[in-house]
């Protein structure tokens, strides 16, 4: 019986997997809710999806239009590499850019498992032995090269819990699962205000050469992390994320809190986001018994400055060209979260592979689109990803793959979990195997740069939008409203 349980459970994952497949990239892709398809747009593409204001020139005149933010920007996020990618973002003229601290990098191993977060609060100077006997060469170098570069705006990641990011114990990562939560909430605190403190500026335990960052993001995409853990990114994987630590939406939510906490703690004057993995159909979250981006969204903006938005709708098939669906997403985390600004933190479009149709011009065409559509639904900024992918192919992609690529789409769109699950039933090999890297084809494809280092049509894009929204007013126009600027140092 038991085992009967277990390879049903390993069926529904499958199905689960094939969706959250159809719509992640580094965490995040697809659309969310009716068709997913765009309304009729014309030429613009920049859908109203049926909200208030609708963006300029679609022909709503019955409520008043939404004034773009004069401060809005554009910018690159990286999920990947370091300082090496600081002159390719230099080149383009950013003078935003989203990087990560690799927590692994840092600290390798988990020296000791037991620790909580009030052991810490308890015992301050932990907090600086942690970072003069941690490594932090890879971050220093970062933000060196940022400065040499005239890069002002960094805003910096900090505490994924990645399997690949987590340090070890014991050999495997140091996922809650396996510290138990209560630790590993110690540990993220812990290394979270070590990172900050680092790099305040406040003249304690400071980074030589006075680098500073004071726009952070701890942790990412938490309001999916149960589905990237059934993906395999966190662990415990596959079907062993149902109800491990990151299937509890009350412990995702201690995380974002004490995350933000941790920064306060360092540094009050920091600027905090979580950006929202907005991508995945309610009803697998129903399904599952955790809520929909939106009420994430609503539940957990009182712990951050800003809300972030992930979204990647064109992840598995080119055409329509979806970039107008970015105006709704913001538009919808801007009515919920009220008072709070909201930034595109990553969307992108791949340039190949060319047998499923993409190509660099339709790449251009998105970017540009996006861009506007953020901006016309009052985004105070727009991050794109990414700068270089390697783009080898993944996978022999055959007719029957992209019909099937097509038609799985579709049910994942409309969140049809019934059809996914018998779909993955009847081609369990198929799915686990050729079919996932058919589906994940697109991740070597996202960058403004070639393999080579020549530069796509996107690139030439992308220049004009950063021309022509730098953002020069910084990131303290990002503060919570009910934050007073006297709170920073």
């Amino acid at each position: 019986m038991k085992r009967a349980l277990a390879t049903w459970m390993w069926i529904l994952v499958s199905a689960l997997a094939l969706g959250l497949c159809l719509a992640v990239s580094c965490g995040e892709d697809g659309t969310v809710g009716g068709t997913g398809e765009d309304p009729d747009l014309g030429d613009d593409d920049l859908g109203t999806g049926g909200l208030r204001g609708g963006p300029p020139g679609s022909g709503d005149d019955d409520d008043e239009p939404i004034e773009p933010d004069p401060g809005f920007f554009v910018g690159f996020s990286q999920g990947d590499g370091g300082a090496d990618r600081v002159p390719q973002v230099a080149e383009i003229g950013a003078n935003w850019f989203r990087a990560w601290i690799q927590w692994r990098q840092v600290e390798p191993e988990i020296a000791r498992p037991e620790l909580t977060v009030e052991q810490v609060r308890a015992d301050p100077g932990m907090v600086g032995d942690y970072i003069r006997t941690h490594d932090w060469s890879a971050p220093d170098a970062l933000l060196t090269a940022c400065r040499e570069h005239g890069i002002a705006n960094v805003i910096l990641v900090v505490g994924i819990g990645f399997d690949w990011v987590l340090p070890k114990w014991e050999g495997e990562a140091a996922n809650p699962d396996r510290l138990g939560r209560q630790n590993y909430l110690g540990h993220l605190y812990l290394h979270v205000r070590a990172a900050v403190e680092r790099y305040d500026g406040d003249g304690t335990d400071d980074a030589p050469g006075g680098l500073v960052v004071r726009f952070w993001e701890p942790e990412a995409e938490l309001n999916e992390a149960f589905l990237t853990a059934v993906l395999g990114w966190r662990g415990p994987a596959y079907e062993q994320a149902l109800g491990s630590a990151w299937h509890d939406f009350e412990f995702l939510t201690d995380v974002i809190r004490l995350g933000n906490e941790a920064v306060r703690e360092e540094d009050p004057g920091a600027i905090t986001v979580m950006p929202f993995h907005t991508d995945i159909h309610e009803n697998f979250g129903r399904f599952f018994g955790y809520p929909p981006w939106t009420e994430a969204v609503s539940r957990w903006a009182e712990y951050v400055d800003v809300i972030g938005i992930d979204a990647y709708p064109n992840y598995y098939r080119p055409l329509p060209i979806k970039g107008g669906l970015l105006y709704d997403r913001v538009l919808q985390a801007r009515e919920i979260s009220g008072d709070l600004p909201v930034m595109v933190i990553e969307t992108g479009y791949p340039s190949g592979p060319t047998e499923v149709g993409f190509d660099e011009i339709l790449q251009a065409e998105y970017l540009d689109r996006a861009v506007e559509s953020a901006r016309a639904a009052g985004a105070a900024g727009y991050l794109h990803f990414t700068l270089c992918t390697g783009e080898q192919s993944m996978a022999v992609i055959a007719q029957e793959d992209i019909e099937n690529l097509y038609r799985l789409g579709e049910f994942f769109e409309q969140g049809r979990v019934l059809e996914l699950l018998l779909f993955a039933l009847g081609n369990l090999d198929y799915v686990r195997g050729h079919f996932s890297r058919v589906l994940q084809s697109v991740e070597t494809h996202w960058g403004q740069f070639r393999a080579d280092g020549t530069k796509k049509p996107s690139y030439d894009v992308l220049r004009q939008k950063v021309e022509a929204y730098p953002g020069e007013e910084g990131i303290e126009r990002l503060r919570r409203p009910s934050r007073s600027v006297s709170e920073s140092p």
